[in-house]
């Protein structure tokens, strides 16, 4: 990656003055108008720290502002955009970093190891994820909602134990499957 990049146009953000596609972003609900603030404080802090980012989205749950940027994590920029982004009731920053696609972003927003996800359609157009997790977390399913503008469950599965012989693991005996049949 070359630069910070974000679904808005820098010079657009900078100036304030939105061009045809930005403005068609802002009033199409995509983009926030508190984004739009969160994304010039990104842009400002490009020059100085070598923000080589992608912008994918932001939050606000309670009094924190979740940002997600795709890329190694930074030193510091929690901090700066703390100091930099002012809405009003957000006292926290949290920035959560991920590589990757769309397991590895819910990984890094849920915070444990994704086993399966599932896009389910409904017939008025709507989406739902499916996220197959081994432990409970309904914050993190709504905290995953809110980040990715779509509706997001958690179903738990219990995952599969292998059994251990003698320091060998042991492969299923097909022929004593199939006797329980």
């Amino acid at each position: 990656m070359e630069g910070f990049r974000a679904p808005l146009h820098r010079s657009c953000v900078m100036s304030g003055s939105f061009c045809n596609t930005c403005t068609s972003r802002i009033n199409s609900n995509t983009i926030s108008s508190w984004e739009v603030e969160v994304i010039r404080a990104l842009y400002e802090l490009s020059d100085s720290i070598r923000l080589n980012h992608r912008y994918e989205s932001s939050a606000i749950a309670g009094s924190t502002l979740y940002v997600v940027l795709e890329g190694p994590p930074v030193e510091g920029l929690e901090r700066e955009l703390a100091r930099r982004v002012k809405i009003d009731g957000v006292n926290r920053v949290r920035v959560i970093y991920y590589t990757g696609g769309l397991e590895k972003l819910l990984e890094a927003i849920i915070g444990q190891r994704i086993l399966a996800v599932n896009r389910i359609y409904s017939s008025d157009g709507s989406s739902t994820l499916v996220v197959r997790v081994e432990k409970r977390d309904p914050g993190a399913a709504k905290l995953a909602s809110l980040i990715l503008k779509t509706q997001v469950e958690l179903e738990v599965v219990e995952p599969r134990r292998v059994k251990i012989e003698q320091g060998r693991i042991r492969k299923p005996d097909i022929r004593s499957i199939l006797e329980k049949f």
